[in-house]
């Protein structure tokens, strides 16, 4: 989880903020990105990745879509 946190977090500061400012659209490419790297194979990534955000795990599902 540490990498999945720390991923967040390197993402995010690629746009200049941190994981919970990010705007709607920041926050789709980041998952999405998150997605294609394979960090949803993690168990409970999804949830992770929300709380970081500051979203709901469905929220992040749909993102990832």
């Amino acid at each position: 989880m540490r990498e999945l946190r720390r991923a967040v977090e390197e993402l995010a500061a690629e746009r200049g903020a941190t994981p919970r400012s990010l705007g709607r659209q920041d926050k789709t490419a980041l998952v999405r990105k998150l997605h294609e790297d394979g960090h949803f194979d993690t168990r409970d990534a999804a949830q992770v990745i929300a709380d970081l955000l500051g979203v709901s795990r469905a929220t992040v599902c749909n993102y990832a879509r």
